[in-house]
């Protein structure tokens, strides 16, 4: 590509032809960023190290008590996999939709 794809998308520098997008629900499941039987701690620390001074504001967007333990995978886990599911895949995917249906007048 010529430039970064939001830039092509902004100045309405794309094919006019149709386009599917999507993403899975468990995305981040294929790169999960703690191990199956994560404790509390070691889900702090993944999000210290990634988000450092905003690790407790994105705890609390993906609190362990919304995620169920499953019979392979506690509560740590489901978190750590649907934040990092939402911030790598679908958040980047939705975007980039909304960007190509506004065209060149978004983003």
């Amino acid at each position: 590509l010529r430039r970064e794809v939001w830039q092509l998308v902004k100045r309405g520098d794309v094919a006019p032809v149709p386009i599917l997008m999507g993403t899975n629900r468990d995305e981040g499941a294929t790169f999960p960023p703690v191990p199956g039987d994560a404790s509390l701690a070691t889900y702090r620390a993944y999000l210290m190290r990634d988000y450092g001074g905003q690790a407790a504001t994105i705890e609390g967007l993906y609190p362990t008590k919304a995620f169920p333990a499953t019979e392979h995978f506690n509560s740590m886990w489901w978190a750590a996999e649907q934040q990092s599911t939402d911030q790598g895949m679908f958040c980047p995917t939705s975007t980039a939709a909304r960007w190509l249906a506004l065209g060149p007048r978004g983003p």
